[in-house]
């Protein structure tokens, strides 16, 4: 196989040796995907579908109006292989721009949505938008070799929210990639975290300031030109007597995933982009050893599909180790990952403000986006003071996320298992 088609992986722990004692210990697994490689690269084309709320509080200054612009940028950028479905919703939905429209009627979508009945409705009726949704992926209509992909953009309350909610239970299996967006400061967080429920790699993510939905739709077009894999699977084993913990994904965004399992875990990343990590961070307790020694923590194999026809890859196992020692290590730049993702699941204000410290000096060692850290300082301040800073919105980092994808070809055996 061409070495611009490898796949890259590395396991790093949170600290470079542990002492000898029974011990925590946290790693991260990270998968780097194959690099596209000139014009004549492969990569896989995408179908995009975006549900768009058009409810009486899109109308006005730096909603609507932004919207419109956001989406006629993406159609300027959008892969030449790759189609787009736009649907409304308020109090009814409408389908603007179906998957199988003309080029034209792709260049004419934003007068499409001006003359849509349904603008500014009372009320904000998901439901029936998802339908439209899925039929847009129904088999007829979007073809199996492509990558799939829906786009939520809310500002508000759902109305008609367990609807939505079981649909999307019913949905968790149908192969495509689900990612919401809240705009502005309005939207119902703990609404939208109830329809990513059944997707255990799906996140709401929030764009506060309204100027950032023009960069995102034109950061969704741009990066379902980067796909290079259809399908890839983790399989991650743990060594007995190691003692499995909590595991959550960390890139491209940071969520809680459960407990490992001892007889394997397999983490599902879906289509894949290049130029963009996959990390996944492990929880473990290690055993008691003797001065010197290795202990064996786990091992590995990843899976992929590029879709291109040759079906399914594996890397062969690999076994990673870390050193015993009796005073231990130091820490690594693992160990801000670790502190970072440990606030996920503790609401208490200490360590929300643990995780934020911890998330600034990472990004900082990153040299991330100073935007995105100053805000990370604005939301620190209202943790530790919170009567004297104004109400803010936790923002999270702006890369997409995918969720499980069922595979349209058989993957391989876990092996682990």
């Amino acid at each position: 196989m061409p070495s611009e088609r490898t796949f890259a992986i590395e396991v790093a722990f949170d600290r470079t040796e542990y002492s000898c004692d029974d011990c925590i210990a946290c790693f991260v697994i990270e998968v780097r995907p194959p690099s596209v490689v000139g014009a004549g690269a492969p990569r896989l084309p995408a179908d995009l579908v975006l549900v768009l709320d058009v409810s009486g509080s899109m109308n006005r200054e730096g909603r609507y109006p932004l919207m419109k612009a956001a989406l006629e940028r993406m159609v300027g950028v959008i892969g030449d292989d790759d189609r787009l479905a736009v649907i409304l919703f308020s109090s009814s939905s409408d389908t603007v721009l179906p998957l199988d429209a003309t080029s034209a009627e792709v260049r004419g979508v934003v007068a499409a949505v001006e003359s849509s009945h349904v603008k500014f409705g009372e009320s904000t009726r998901l439901a029936s938008a998802l339908v439209r949704a899925l039929e847009e992926f129904d088999s007829t209509k979007s073809d199996v070799n492509r990558v799939r992909r829906l786009y939520c953009l809310t500002d508000g309350e759902i109305h008609d929210l367990d609807q939505c909610a079981a649909m999307l239970w019913k949905a968790r299996d149908v192969d495509f990639s689900f990612h919401i967006y809240g705009f502005g400061h309005q939207f119902n967080v703990d609404q939208l975290n109830q329809l990513i429920a059944p997707f255990p790699h799906a996140v709401v993510k929030a764009m506060v300031d309204t100027q950032d939905v023009e960069w995102t739709f034109q950061h969704l077009a741009a990066s379902a030109k980067k796909i290079v894999a259809r399908d890839v699977l983790l399989d991650v084993a743990i060594d007995s007597p190691v003692i499995c913990g909590d595991y959550y994904l960390y890139r491209p965004t940071e969520r809680y995933l459960g407990v490992a399992r001892p007889g394997g875990t397999r983490i599902r990343l879906g289509p894949v982009e290049s130029g963009r990590s996959y990390s996944q961070l492990f929880q473990t307790r290690l055993p008691e050893a003797s001065p010197g020694t290795t202990t064996r923590v786990g091992r590995w194999v990843l899976s992929y599909d590029f879709g291109d026809g040759t079906g399914w890859h594996q890397t062969p196992m690999s076994d990673f180790s870390i050193r015993r020692s009796a005073a231990g290590g130091a820490e690594t730049r693992i160990a801000l990952s670790r502190d970072l993702l440990a606030g996920i699941r503790d609401d208490s204000t200490a360590a929300q403000i643990a995780r934020c410290l911890a998330q600034i000096e990472l990004y900082r060692a990153e040299s991330r986006d100073p935007e995105l850290i100053r805000a990370l300082e604005r939301r620190l301040a209202r943790l530790r003071n919170p009567e004297n800073t104004p109400v803010d919105v936790d923002l999270r980092d702006r890369d997409a996320l995918y969720i499980r994808s069922t595979p349209k070809t058989q993957p391989p055996p876990d092996r682990n298992r």
